[in-house]
């Protein structure tokens, strides 16, 4: 096994029999939604309900044979987990490289627990050292949201572009474009949070600084997993 997945294996040996559970997305994510695939197909493992964060991982876990109930039908989860761009000795983070970021809050909100899956490159001692601050905001609103930004701080803002994929912008599962925003990592980035989100226009961001309680980071080794309750 690799880091990642000794990660997310890990995390899959968390689930117990009746629990709701939130699967994340991105590739640490994609090895715990497949241990737990693996433990309803071998172990007869049952979940009273299970739940995506994206399309992306909503496509894995239906190849799977996973059922999963609609965002709407969720008011409690006993675990959610998923990966993390960067996390400091706080518990912060910072998500959202895989444009999933708003949902995965929503999932991260309604949970007892959160396993944070990441692997050694992800700790930092001041968030957004190496990540940009990913922002969802309504199209129409890309402009401000840039140049508030940049008044909050930020040194660069772009609109992420999709890349060779398709011509134009990163659009989000809500329909909405995501700005990368770079801080200087030396300011306060996670106290931005507020403020980020106060903005007009801006739909959520990956700053996630307020569910540290509830957070377990899992980091993978190549010979172990490091847990950091």
């Amino acid at each position: 096994m690799d880091a990642k997945e000794r990660a997310g294996v890990w995390a899959a040996s968390q689930v117990e029999d009746g629990m709701a559970v939130g699967l994340g997305t991105g590739s640490t994510a994609a090895y715990f939604v497949k241990e737990v695939a693996r433990r309803v197909r071998e172990e007869g493992l049952t979940l009273r309900l299970l739940a995506s964060s994206s399309y992306s991982t909503i496509l894995q876990a239906t190849a799977l044979g996973l059922p999963l109930a609609t965002l709407e039908q969720v008011d409690a989860l006993d675990l959610y987990a998923d990966g993390a761009d960067e996390f400091d000795p706080q518990k912060r983070l910072i998500k959202g490289r895989g444009a999933a970021m708003v949902r995965e809050k929503h999932l991260v909100h309604l949970s007892k627990r959160f396993l944070v899956l990441v692997d050694p490159s992800k700790r930092v001692e001041r968030l957004g050292t190496n990540f940009p601050v990913p922002v969802e905001c309504l199209p129409f609103a890309s402009s401000l949201v840039q140049r508030d930004l940049l008044a909050l701080g930020a040194r660069e803002v772009v609109v992420r572009p999709a890349g060779s994929s398709k011509d134009g912008p990163v659009v989000s599962d809500q329909g909405n474009f995501v700005v990368d925003a770079r801080f200087d990592a030396a300011g306060d980035v996670a106290g931005l949070d507020g403020a980020i989100s106060a903005i007009p226009g801006v739909v959520g961001h990956g700053l996630f600084t307020r569910y540290s309680s509830r957070i377990t980071v899992a980091v993978g080794h190549a010979d172990r997993v490091e847990i950091i309750p």
